[in-house]
């Protein structure tokens, strides 16, 4: 399946109403198909990002709540 056709983005639901189990084995289906295309430069970037994105917001929120 190509990732850029048959797919339609979505951008939240309606208050109350929860994804189907097809529609997120569908999404997770499509987000594997795009990480595999990633370099391992590019993932460890990713990984080093998220890290820094939550030290962020640890700074500026303190421990107000969890971060992981």
């Amino acid at each position: 399946m190509d990732a850029t056709k048959d797919f339609t983005v979505e951008f939240g639901l309606n208050d109350g109403q929860k994804c189907s189990s097809e529609k997120l084995a569908e999404t997770d289906q499509i987000a594997k198909e795009i990480s595999s295309k990633r370099s391992p430069e590019m993932k460890l970037k990713n990984r080093m990002l998220s890290v820094r994105y939550r030290m962020e917001e640890y700074f500026s929120f303190g421990k107000k709540r969890d971060l992981f």
